[in-house]
């Protein structure tokens, strides 16, 4: 990808190194820059979001939003200012799998943040929302997004809290699951108990059957063991039935 610029001014060879050599996962890398162009590597995991035609849901909008918060804070760590990203839609690239996103960077000194791009492409991206994800979440970004008057750290909060509310949310859909799962193991682990004391049962009716034969009687004893075993949750139906082993006077 090539982007022609009539001319750069005061470029940042820091950064521009930055950029050729290791960069962070949110810009796209850096392959030469002359005067007037600059090449950049993208990859064919990635494409631009401005020809993008799919639908995001509201975890994969979170996702990208909480990338862009995090080149805001860490950005200065590879020697990158703010300013140089490129947030028009025809600058950006979004990952195939909808997990991230990829700006250009113009390695110019003393860039300035044109926040009016910024709130475009995120408005741009929460506009390519399936409308069934998160609806109340996106209601709650729109109307922030559209006011006359954004703020950058409201805006960062409400992210937040977003996010928290839909870990707790997922936290409580999980344990919901888990109840419903145990509550089925518990039906099964009776039934599953029921048909080994009607085992049990059957096996003294046999023993009865086969008194005075100390071999049967050992069989016997073996069989009632690994009946037992069959349960490997114990409780007290297991342990009321090893008790009574004495009782059944077995060998």
């Amino acid at each position: 990808f090539q982007l022609k610029k009539e001319k750069l001014c005061n470029i940042d060879t820091i950064a521009c190194g930055a950029l050729k050599r290791e960069c962070p996962d949110y810009a796209v890398p850096m392959c030469q820059v002359t005067q007037d162009s600059i090449d950049y590597h993208v990859s064919n995991e990635w494409g631009l979001l401005e020809s993008f035609q799919g639908k995001f849901n509201i975890q994969q909008v979170i996702r990208l939003y909480d990338q862009i918060l995090d080149m805001f804070k860490t950005c200065g760590d590879w020697y990158l200012n703010v300013g140089g990203f490129c947030f028009k839609k025809e600058y950006v690239c979004v990952h195939k799998q909808h997990t991230a996103l990829q700006c250009l960077y113009i390695p110019e000194e003393e860039a300035e943040l044109n926040w009016e791009d910024l709130r475009n492409l995120l408005l741009g991206i929460l506009i390519q929302c399936d409308e069934n994800s998160g609806s109340v979440y996106q209601v709650r970004l729109f109307q922030l997004l559209c006011l006359k008057e954004w703020n950058w750290e409201t805006f960062k909060n409400v992210v937040k809290q977003i996010k928290k509310e839909m870990a707790s949310e997922a936290w409580h859909t999980s344990r919901h699951c888990e109840m419903e799962i145990s509550d089925g193991a518990v039906c099964d682990q009776s039934a599953q108990q029921e048909e080994i004391m009607e085992n049990v049962g059957a096996a003294l009716e046999e023993k009865e059957d086969s008194i005075g034969s100390e071999a049967s009687a050992q069989l016997l004893h073996q069989k009632i063991e690994d009946m037992l075993q069959e349960v490997y949750h114990s409780n007290e139906l297991i342990l009321k039935c090893m008790s009574e082993q004495a009782y059944y006077d077995l060998p």
